[in-house]
């Protein structure tokens, strides 16, 4: 028998394979053209967009929503409508009132022209501003006086310093106190507010800084934000220097052995030589005396703030008592 080839079966499969593909290609080219003419052209669409107010006077507060939605007509090409339908991942409108004009109407109701607000939605959504019709003729809402408040401010500060170098008396803070804004029941709570934290280290001279109030709520706002601390840093030495011990008055006489004790201190250089025996107070905590302790603790009372203390040498006496 004479044997069937198949090669002609194939070429004829290969061809139609080959029509097909091309046809597709074609449906695929002309869909795209069509829809690139589409989206070309003009349409118009409605939005409704959420209006957040911001920037609101310090001593002022929004009555109500602080959100608000408006209705707007947008016409642009099919491609802009697109994005901004469903690739624009936020939609929201921040309204500044430090930067958009607005109207008072009574004691607390306030409104923005819809004109003014033209720019704006144009910048935010990327068109035109001939392309965008807005339904209302302004955006009304409502501000608030608040409460008020004058409070200490305190320094939230985590310092550090390079080796022999330390605080040389107290942070001081500019202004020290600030006018809170709120509702009277949260004011009347506090009497302090403490500044954002501040974290500086290595230390070796002296260091101003500006930092923010940090109210501890949503509800408060501070007259103003910024604050200075100035940090007074000086060098330190170790020292010491001998001190009589003081010895309390009690029914008995008493005596102490020994009768001194050496404290030894840090010391800003500058001050070194200011400081003097007579520049501290040791006594002695005569509680022991009752439990018949052998040993009574003594005690620094008084000594220059601007010193660390490090230690007393030593810090417990033998004692005698003497009718």
């Amino acid at each position: 028998m004479p044997k069937t080839s198949t090669n002609g079966h194939q070429t004829i499969s290969d061809k139609k394979r080959f029509r097909l593909g091309i046809y597709f290609l074609c449906v695929v080219f002309s869909s795209f053209l069509w829809l690139l003419i589409k989206m070309s052209q003009d349409y118009t669409i409605g939005l409704t967009l959420p209006i957040r107010i911001t920037d609101i006077p310090t001593e002022k507060v929004i009555g109500g929503q602080a959100e608000k939605d408006i209705n707007i007509s947008c016409t642009s090409n099919g491609f802009n409508l697109f994005r901004i339908k469903y690739l624009q991942k936020s939609k929201q409108i921040n309204v500044s009132l430090d930067e958009i004009p607005f109207r008072q109407i009574n004691q607390v109701d306030y409104y923005i022209s819809m004109g003014n607000l033209k720019g704006l939605l144009s910048e935010k959504l990327g068109l035109n501003e001939s392309g965008i019709s807005i339904t209302d003729d302004q955006l009304q809402f409502r501000l608030e006086n608040l409460a008020s408040k004058e409070v200490v401010v305190q320094a939230d500060a985590t310092l550090s310093f390079r080796q022999q170098f330390g605080l040389y008396g107290t942070i001081v803070i500019n202004p020290p106190k600030v006018t809170l804004f709120g509702p009277q029941e949260v004011l009347d709570t506090i009497d302090t507010v403490r500044t954002a934290t501040v974290v500086l280290n290595d230390l070796y001279k002296n260091t101003n800084i500006t930092t923010t109030i940090d109210p501890g709520t949503a509800r408060l706002k501070a007259q103003t934000n910024k604050i200075t601390l100035s940090i007074p840093v000086e060098q330190f030495t170790e020292t010491s220097l001998l001190v009589d011990i003081t010895v309390p008055r009690i029914d008995q006489h008493l005596k102490t052995f020994p009768d001194k004790a050496e404290v030894f201190f840090l010391v800003p250089m500058k001050d070194f030589m200011k400081i003097q025996p007579d520049s501290f107070v040791l006594s002695l905590d005569t509680t022991g005396l009752a439990r018949r302790s052998p040993l009574l603790r003594v005690q620094l009372l008084k000594f220059p703030e601007l010193l660390k203390i490090i230690r007393l040498q030593p810090s417990e006496v033998e004692y005698l008592l003497v009718n």
